[in-house]
């Protein structure tokens, strides 16, 4: 009975504690359109509006994520692949804004300062939820394998996130097209997989996302290891 009661405590916290992440990220991309916002009312153009559909776009991962992560009750395992599966559709446009860099240059009317701050910000935004939704992905998958059946996953999951950025940003392919056209992506997708640029760019994002990921996962076993400490 202590026991239930107590595992019950801890789901509560946990989904306060996920409750809060949200609003933080909220706020965090509120900031971002603010920015957008304001760069377009001093500008007098729309230029750079693409930034807010793309930062849209990666909180699908985070909020597939999100959701999936909040049931309590383990679920049969063959209930997580859609929803594993959408996550990763949808996980290279989290970190992809950091691609939007390329058109950062000076323009009429806007500092190229002020240019670099809402790129960098909504790439910062980007960031982060795809870091906090592979930390979601990371405690579903603990109900069910070992550690080094999960971190396998994960790395395959940032190979593919690096290599669904080069379709993005270079091919030009969405993450629907696998719905509207997914002979054409299939096709075309194996047909680069070889190219000296796709390996290239799949290798950075996939260092970058996971060693940005693996920070964050430290510091976070780092604090709750302390906190053990401390209560003990």
């Amino acid at each position: 009975m202590l026991h239930l009661i107590e595992n019950k405590i801890y789901w509560q916290e946990r989904q306060q504690r996920q409750k809060k992440i949200v609003l933080i990220m909220l706020f965090l991309s509120f900031v971002c359109i603010f920015l957008g916002g304001a760069r377009i009312h001093i500008s007098g153009n729309l230029k750079g509006i693409f930034m807010v559909w793309n930062l849209f776009l990666a909180w699908v991962p985070f909020v597939v994520a999100y959701l999936l992560n909040r049931k309590e009750e383990k679920l049969h395992i063959l209930k997580l692949i859609l929803p594993l599966f959408l996550w990763l559709l949808f996980l290279p446009n989290a970190p992809y804004i950091i691609t939007d860099l390329i058109h950062l240059r000076p323009r009429d009317g806007v500092p190229l300062w002020y240019d670099a701050i809402v790129i960098f910000i909504f790439a910062f935004n980007g960031m982060l939820l795809g870091i906090i939704s592979t930390l979601f992905v990371h405690e579903i998958l603990e109900k069910y394998f070992k550690s080094i059946l999960i971190w396998g996953f994960l790395i395959a999951s940032f190979i593919l996130m690096g290599y669904g950025i080069y379709l993005g940003r270079f091919l030009r392919w969405n993450s629907w097209d696998i719905l509207i056209h997914p002979i054409d992506l299939i096709q075309e997708s194996f047909l680069k997989l070889t190219s000296p640029l796709a390996i290239v760019i799949t290798g950075m994002f996939a260092l970058i996302m996971f060693f940005s990921y693996l920070i964050f996962y430290q510091l976070i076993h780092l604090k709750n290891n302390s906190y053990v400490t401390k209560i003990t």
